[in-house]
């Protein structure tokens, strides 16, 4: 039968047939490209979520960098003041000229027997760990101005371990009285490596 000799109803009905089928057809096509749209949609967050994550890391990286950039330059400072062996006496004459200021009298300074571990630093070089024992004639105020300049001003690093103050008399004790005063010195100081 051909298509002109079809009623009108037939034809009208082969018309929504062939409409149907066609719509069938591009709402199957728009139906896949929805999903395959979703599933790029999936990966488009997931691929953001994974950039923010290594974009936190970098930035906590750059962060850990720059701090760690701080800490070897402050180290290297340090390790500057620090005295080598053959600058240890003038270390022992420059504590006693802070002294001389301060009006405290050092009546003895001998190198100790305890010297501490050496302990790694940087460039293949240590920290050496030197006790000094002294003794000092000096009241009370005047070994607190030595400690207080040497703490805040003196270039080198030094530490007082073992402070023993001994009183001489008795009773009342004026202002500006001297003390027999013992005290362990710790000197750092840098070991270069060998060559």
């Amino acid at each position: 039968m051909a298509a002109q000799e079809w009623n009108e109803r037939t034809k009208l009905l082969v018309t929504i047939a062939i409409v149907v089928v066609i719509n069938l057809g591009l709402f199957y096509y728009f139906y896949t490209i929805y999903q395959e749209y979703q599933v790029k949609v999936a990966e488009h967050k997931k691929n953001n979520a994974i950039i923010l994550d290594l974009k936190s890391k970098t930035d906590d990286l750059d962060i850990k960098k720059a701090s760690l950039a701080q800490l070897i330059k402050d180290c290297e400072k340090k390790m500057k003041k620090l005295p080598e062996e053959q600058e240890v006496p003038k270390l022992i004459d420059d504590l006693s000229k802070i002294a001389s200021k301060n009006e405290c009298t050092n009546k003895n300074i001998t190198f100790g027997t305890d010297t501490g571990a050496q302990q790694a630093g940087l460039g293949g070089g240590s920290y050496a760990r030197d006790v000094w024992h002294s003794t000092w004639d000096a009241s009370f105020m005047n070994w607190c101005k030595l400690t207080n300049e040497m703490e805040e001003n003196f270039e080198r690093f030094v530490g007082f371990e073992n402070l023993n103050i001994s009183v001489k008399n008795s009773g009342m004790i004026p202002t500006g009285t001297r003390h027999a005063i013992s005290v362990d010195l710790v000197i750092y100081r840098y070991v270069k490596a060998p060559n």
